[in-house]
């Protein structure tokens, strides 16, 4: 909407988020500049209640999604799938891999999670707009390949999306930890000391090593707790 403002005359200068939109606004000759930062979007998998308070139930989904077939899937592949939690523009870069794609390894935890008695169902709660719904779908439409998976794709207002950060009834939703430098936003989006921490994820050496990052008294120390 706001690009086709700007398209027509509506506005003179748009913020904007979506990659899909710079990729027309640059096919269009239209200037723009890209903030380079790291982080990005990712999937909330709400750890307080069943299925994802088992760890396996998250690894599981986090090795079965391929974020490429994502990115085509939700941004044309004009988006730029996170690989590092740090852009190589940060002094904490470091290259260590925030993902892979693992069938097997999927597969196998979703079998073992069924044998006990417990398979992994859920749904996606996603804002009704295109992209957040796309992506939800995708989702959806990937983890459908596998067995012993089961994933709905329930859509919600706006403000509702706004409100699972104090009910926290949801199973999983994406949300985002953009930032240039890590602190506050890593904390508050991954401490379990953090009220606005809307996975609820709380592990100890997490926990450790983001209090070291925000408090480190060098360059080096913080670089350190963050990788």
């Amino acid at each position: 909407q706001r690009y086709n403002t700007l398209q027509t005359g509506g506005a003179d200068v748009a913020v904007e988020s979506n990659p899909v939109n710079f990729d027309k606004a640059d096919k269009a000759g239209l200037p723009n500049t890209v903030l380079e930062l790291s982080g990005g979007l990712f999937m909330a998998m709400n750890t307080r209640r069943a299925p994802f308070d088992d760890v396996r139930a998250r690894q599981a989904v986090a090795a079965a999604l391929d974020l490429d077939a994502l990115n085509l899937a939700a941004y044309n592949g004009t988006g730029t799938p996170v690989d590092t939690l740090f852009s190589k523009a940060s002094p904490f870069y470091s290259d260590t891999p925030l993902r892979k794609a693992d069938k097997a390894t999927a597969q196998r935890l979703f079998d073992e999670l069924a044998a006990e008695g417990k398979p992994v169902s859920f749904a996606v709660s996603t804002a009704p707009t295109s992209e957040s719904r796309t992506t939800a779908e995708n989702i959806q439409a990937q983890l459908g390949t596998f067995k012993n998976v089961s994933v709905q794709v329930k859509i919600i207002e706006v403000a509702d999306i706004v409100s699972l950060r104090t009910t926290h009834d949801f199973d999983a939703t994406t949300s985002s930890a953009f930032f240039q430098d890590p602190e506050p936003r890593l904390w508050t989006a991954f401490s379990g000391d953090s009220p606005a921490n809307l996975s609820g994820i709380a592990d100890k050496a997490l926990n450790d090593a983001l209090l070291a990052g925000r408090t480190g008294a060098s360059e080096q120390d913080r670089e350190k707790a963050y990788d």
